[in-house]
């Protein structure tokens, strides 16, 4: 059965929340707010264009109590208990200049074309454009300083400590990196908006290479844009190659927006560049329609080059092997056809080898040297053998 992101983030973080609620009970919480959980938005599926927009802390959020009752019943709906604030558009009443939400919105008019605010208005129907919600959003601090809620509460700074120590395993953004399940052909593009977290912050899951710099797998750097001669726009990104995630750490959106005399628009353009110059995406939308997964002719080239890229994968990431006759029996069995309408050969003949060439004769062309290397890996003739190269 397939599940959707939305499911496996409830799944990633039941766990958590189950632990988090266990910790802190018989601690006294009044006053402190709830822990944020990373929220999928309603329409993050069906968007080409995977992006996670990840800020410092909430300033005032839910009420913990009802959050830790509710993670003891049922953990899988705590970490989805306030989502419905954010699919109804709640952001856009947060979203003035030098805000975590104005910046998000004005990166995504720019990124898909649109006039600025265009996002702020709704439809006839009364409702937000589907873009808002095509996002993941989420904290790099699930519980937030003490001096931001808890203190004026008059909570016990030495409880709040505890809860704030028993949080941390719900910071990572590993835990959106495993629930969007990247590919090569669908990256994740993460922008961190607070330019304090460090590379730990990014690698620290045993999943992850803990070393950024050294690995062979990732690489990292920090951009300086030369704004006017005399501002810099400065910003650091990181490729996670092998979770096929893009990481672009920013600094807080009230500095770019209010402090730095530089303002939303510019940075966008620098970060737009990066996006360009890595190719981090086949294609850029050229309007707003372009937002949403098109259906594809499964009997296209384009589709079964992708479908091909996206097996090999799969397969070299699990270290296994395919043939050609397995592949055209794949094909055949999900009416995958040729070019011409018919099946493929059973036997796994010229049909289906000559497709595999071709696909990495496209991604060998285009400049996308690991696909094709993926390809070349993973599949081979009937001894077993490699035989694209």
């Amino acid at each position: 059965m397939k599940t959707t992101t939305r499911d496996r983030l409830r799944e990633e973080y039941a766990k958590l929340v189950k632990i988090f609620a266990k910790n802190v009970k018989g601690l006294n919480i009044d006053g402190i707010p709830a822990p944020h959980i990373p929220v999928v938005g309603n329409y993050y599926d069906e968007c080409a264009y995977k992006m996670a927009f990840v800020g410092m802390e909430t300033y005032g959020w839910g009420n913990i109590t009802d959050f830790v009752d509710l993670a003891e019943r049922s953990p899988k709906e705590a970490a989805t208990m306030y989502e419905s604030w954010f699919n109804a558009g709640g952001m856009v009443e947060h979203s003035g200049s030098g805000t975590f939400w104005g910046f998000i919105i004005e990166f995504l008019e720019h990124f898909y074309k649109l006039e600025k605010d265009s996002l702020k208005h709704k439809s006839k129907e009364g409702i937000y454009h589907e873009v808002l919600s095509s996002i993941i959003w989420g904290n790099s601090n699930a519980i937030e300083r003490y001096e931001v809620t808890a203190k004026k509460q008059n909570v016990d700074i030495a409880e709040w400590r505890k809860v704030k120590e028993y949080s941390k395993p719900l910071d990572s953004i590993n835990h959106i990196i495993k629930a969007a399940n990247p590919t090569v052909t669908k990256p994740i593009v993460i922008f961190l908006t607070y330019k304090y977290v460090d590379e730990n912050y990014i690698v620290q899951d045993s999943d992850i290479h803990k070393e950024i710099p050294e690995t062979k797998y990732t690489y990292s750097y920090k951009h300086v844009y030369h704004c006017d001669g005399t501002k810099d726009i400065e910003f650091r990104y990181y490729y996670l190659r092998d979770q096929h995630t893009h990481v672009f750490v920013t600094p807080h959106p009230r500095w770019i927006g209010v402090h730095s005399g530089i303002k939303f628009t510019r940075y966008i353009d620098a970060l737009m560049q990066v996006i360009k110059e890595h190719k981090i995406w086949a294609t850029l939308p050229k309007c707003i329609d372009d937002w949403k997964i098109k259906e594809e002719n499964r009997s296209s080239s384009s589709y079964k080059y992708k479908f091909i890229a996206e097996l090999a994968d799969f397969l070299v990431d699990r270290n296994l092997v395919m043939t050609g006759e397995e592949l055209q029996a794949m094909f055949n069995n999900n009416n995958i056809k040729r070019n011409k309408g018919g099946k493929y050969s059973e036997e796994g003949g010229r049909g289906i080898h000559t497709v595999i060439r071709k696909a990495w004769n496209h991604y060998y062309n285009k400049g996308e040297y690991q696909i094709a290397l993926n390809i070349t890996r993973a599949f081979v003739g009937k001894n077993l053998h490699y035989t694209y190269k």
